[in-house]
């Protein structure tokens, strides 16, 4: 009934997201990672704001996973996942400026 999918990553270039999960590698102690890349559609108002997003940035997708099966050349069926994009708050942190400091002390 409900097909959600949530992702937390970074966006790529040429507005593409990906995930990047890490884990430790019990042999070896060593951390290793996997980058996974998401087709994701964006359509109408979201999609204007999608095109201002620069590389780098941090991102939650919130849509639902669509797969569609098409014939390849030769027979073969191929298959496609994407995820219409509902919306997508951004997580990075936007740089805050410096508040002024109070002075505390005696007004002569």
């Amino acid at each position: 009934m409900f097909n959600n999918v949530t992702l937390i990553g970074y966006v790529g270039s040429g507005a593409e997201s990906h995930t990047e999960p890490a884990w430790k590698n019990r042999a070896t102690s060593e951390r290793q990672s996997q980058t996974i890349r998401h087709r994701c559609m964006v359509f109408g108002r979201t999609a204007e704001y999608a095109t201002t997003l620069t590389k780098g940035r941090h991102l939650q997708i919130i849509g639902e996973i669509r797969t569609r099966e098409r014939l390849a050349k030769g027979g073969a069926k191929k298959s496609m996942t994407a995820i219409p994009v509902r919306r997508f708050p951004r997580l990075d942190r936007t740089p805050t400026r410096e508040r002024p400091r109070l002075r505390i002390g005696r007004i002569s």
